[in-house]
């Protein structure tokens, strides 16, 4: 995913897809600091409090998992 150049309300659809997943999703990034602060910032302007079930984990440069904060998976 390149910068973030758009609107944060771009992202949302991120932590959405998030909530459906299973446990998260990954998305690489070249510049993750620009990424997390407009993803936290779509996050914050969605007013939706179902989004506050997720996180962000930021385990390399490139890489970023919005993760559910509590998983129960099935055997």
């Amino acid at each position: 995913m390149a910068g973030t150049k758009l609107p944060a309300e771009t992202y949302l659809p991120l932590w959405l897809r998030a909530l459906r997943e299973e446990i998260g999703l990954w998305i690489e990034c070249t510049d993750r600091t620009l990424l997390v602060n407009a993803l936290y910032a779509a996050r914050k302007n969605a007013g939706d409090p179902r989004l506050e079930a997720l996180m962000i984990f930021q385990p390399r440069e490139d890489l970023i998992f919005i993760a559910k904060k509590a998983v129960e998976l099935d055997p």
